[in-house]
């Protein structure tokens, strides 16, 4: 349980389920098309914090994708998911373009 209050060992333990859970809910939110600019091994967020730390709720940020326009141009994007830890699922996903 020590683990689990540490928002820093939690991460470190569910990262690869965040990311797995998350990319598709990321990827749907494509118009058009998508491509992820990260590496094979590099992850997929740079940032998290507690949503609902009670509730195992933890919020994920990176900025490695692109999604295509209607003119077929790349952008790219920076998003958010809202990964429950406990159930091993993406509540939600947005995105927005720029970086972070």
């Amino acid at each position: 349980m020590a683990c689990r209050d540490d928002i820093q060992c939690w991460e470190d333990k569910k990262e690869f389920a965040a990311a797995i859970a998350c990319q598709p809910r990321i990827e749907g939110l494509a118009k058009y098309d998508f491509k992820w600019t990260d590496g094979f091994f590099e992850p997929k967020f740079s940032k998290f914090a507690w949503n609902s730390k009670k509730k195992g709720i933890v919020a994920y940020w990176g900025d490695t994708i692109q999604f295509q326009n209607g003119l077929g141009a790349w952008q790219k994007h920076s998003y958010k998911c809202i990964y429950d830890s406990r159930l091993d699922v993406a509540l939600e996903a947005t995105a927005w373009p720029g970086r972070l």
